[in-house]
């Protein structure tokens, strides 16, 4: 009777081993729940030139990953600890990926996944080794982030453009390079635009990504050839730039433009690439063959291993299994709230930084305010009398923007004038995520702001019987080229007519904490915080300074002016319109009488 000897059992055939889903599942849940912000990333992607190859580096990934997969085992999966840092860096991002809508969280979070999922894999080939490099090209597509991508470009440019101008010395052609132009005396070129081909860039780094993976190169070799792509890139491209000029003055050939162009191109990209393969050769010459390839312990029909499987092949603990899971369905719900949030913004611009649950743009008109606007400041120990003031209504006018856009989406504003002929434009800008700190849009347009001129100004208002405190912000200015003086007060209200609380400080890191509260998406940031804000403000500009008696006057007129504001809001908002106290029929007597005013930073 013959007996046959047993085969030792290997963990990745163990029956105590959980299911392929029971690891999957957190994984599938996590990056599924972010597939809109994924769409929209890879459309961002798309929309560069310099990164228009990334479906064939997800291609390429995919097929590393067939290649190298353990097939034919029940379990291919193993507990790792660099595998879970990996997953919970993955989740981190997911969730700030789904809270404040950030395509580029996305992306990193399911790289991050994706090359977790491949550390817990054992290589077919090599089973000491781990799948994770096969994410490699993934590492790359995250340079489209942040302008990250556009610095390393211009940083790029400006050295292929200076590389350029020397070798054009050096050959005695007369010219001289201002930044990343080249002038000739007949002719001129940038080095930005028709020149450049910098966008191989990303390309060489891609491609050098695919050839560590496929020769299984080390570390230390796969540093040093992503280095040597820069490297070849800016050479490579500075023999393109300067391959242009030449050929039209000696030879009359236009390579700037058309196919021969993109011909130029194409080469300049071949040869890099045989550059790159000719680098590897030599660090193969000096360090020896990186090469590992050999056949699986587990493919082997004979067993004679010593080694203890089991403690080189741990199984996925339990608690990995159940906490992944728990972690990926909170990226799954938070992706469910905003995935309506942000599916319509997906059409918009790449401008846009928000995404609205719905339109909250309100359709306001040129009487949303009153005709003449009326107010007065009580008597003090200077004035026995209250003094009364009176300002009418001139030019109306109407801005659309890019939704999501800095100054609002819409910006609807009118011009006054008062009995001494002060000017003033008052405007609603519409709607902003919370609140909008109007003074850095006017710095950004040149004004200065006077050195402790921004202050919170605390008032209140009577809203349905209670008093509720209104503040706002006023703030003195000056125009750095003109001399002239310019007087700011702004405030917020929500659709409801609630006033949104102004900070008293703006710096750093108000502005930090604003900024994040205004990338929520919207259902949870108005869950947790004001839904839309509406900016109500009133800016003077004068040649000289603006006497104290003058701001009293002004700081009255905006109580009033910001009350009507706000009752048209939420008549507005109901779909109601406020023509009650305005004569359309007068309404442009005033319009002749006032001038324009300068436009306002919104």
């Amino acid at each position: 009777m013959s007996s046959t000897a047993a085969k030792p059992t290997s963990p990745l055939e163990s029956p105590n081993s959980a299911s392929r889903w029971s690891v999957l599942l957190p994984y599938v849940i996590a990056i599924a729940a972010q597939l809109p912000l994924l769409l929209y990333y890879g459309k961002t992607l798309w929309g560069l030139p310099h990164f228009t190859f990334f479906p064939l580096a997800l291609i390429v990934v995919g097929v590393f990953a067939f290649m190298r997969w353990p097939k034919g085992f029940n379990q291919p999966f193993f507990e790792r600890k660099t595998s879970l840092i990996l997953f919970m860096a993955g989740i981190v991002f997911g969730v700030g990926a789904t809270v404040f809508s950030f395509a580029w969280f996305s992306a990193v979070s399911c790289m991050f996944l994706v090359t977790s999922l491949f550390a817990r894999t054992k290589d077919a080939e090599i089973p000491g080794k781990s799948l994770m490099v096969v994410a490699l090209p993934l590492l790359v597509l995250m340079f489209a982030s942040n302008n990250v991508d556009s610095r390393i470009i211009t940083t790029l440019q400006r050295v292929s453009a200076n590389i350029s101008s020397w070798y054009l010395d050096l050959l005695n052609f007369k010219h001289f390079s201002p930044g990343t132009t080249l002038n000739f005396p007949n002719s001129q070129y940038e080095v930005e635009q028709a020149c450049s081909g910098v966008q191989s860039f990303f390309t060489l780094l891609f491609c050098t990504t695919i050839l560590v993976i496929s020769f299984r190169r080390p570390w230390y070799r796969a540093i040093l050839l992503l280095i040597s792509a820069g490297v070849w890139a800016v050479f490579m491209n500075s023999m393109r730039i300067l391959t242009i000029p030449i050929a039209e003055i000696m030879f009359n050939m236009n390579l700037k433009d058309g196919l021969p162009h993109d011909l130029l191109g194409y080469s300049a990209m071949l040869i890099a690439i045989g550059m790159i393969f000719s680098t590897d050769q030599l660090m193969e010459f000096v360090f020896g063959s990186g090469r590992r390839v050999g056949k699986s312990r587990y493919q082997s029909d004979e067993a004679d291993e010593p080694d203890d499987l089991t403690r080189d092949f741990p199984p996925v603990s339990t608690g990995f299994k159940r906490l992944g899971l728990i972690a990926a369905i909170a990226v799954m719900v938070l992706g469910s709230m905003q995935f309506l949030d942000f599916a319509r913004s997906l059409s918009q611009p790449s401008k846009v930084i928000r995404a609205f649950s719905s339109n909250v743009i309100i359709d306001l008109d040129e009487y949303a305010i009153s005709r003449q606007i009326e107010s007065s400041i009580p008597a003090d120990e200077a004035n026995t009398e209250d003094r009364e003031f009176l300002w009418l209504r001139g030019p109306y006018d109407r801005e659309d923007r890019t939704r999501g856009s800095d100054f609002g989406q819409r910006s609807d504003s009118w011009q006054f004038k008062s009995r001494q002929g002060l000017r003033s434009k008052v405007s609603l800008d519409q709607t902003f995520p919370g609140w909008h700190e109007l003074t850095t849009c006017y710095r950004n347009i040149g004004w200065r702001i006077l050195p402790g001129a921004r202050e919170k100004i605390s008032t209140t208002i009577e809203i349905d019987g209670k008093e509720v405190e209104w503040s706002y912000i006023e703030c003195d200015m000056e125009d750095p080229t003109t001399g002239q003086a310019g007087f700011l007060l702004f405030c917020f209200v929500d659709a409801e007519g609630q006033p949104i609380s102004a900070p008293i400080e703006w710096g750093k890191l108000r502005s930090f904490v604003e900024r994040a509260k205004n990338r929520m998406f919207h259902s949870l940031r108005s869950t947790l915080f004001q839904g839309e804000a509406y900016q109500m403000q009133i800016f003077i500009q004068n040649p000289s300074e603006l006497r104290q008696t003058t701001k009293e006057e002004i700081r009255s007129q905006f109580l009033q002016i910001r009350k009507e504001l706000r009752e048209s809001v939420i008549k507005y908002a109901a779909g109601e319109t406020n023509v009650e106290s305005v004569d359309p029929e007068n309404s442009g007597d005033n319009a002749d009488a006032i001038e324009n005013v300068a436009p306002n930073g919104n």
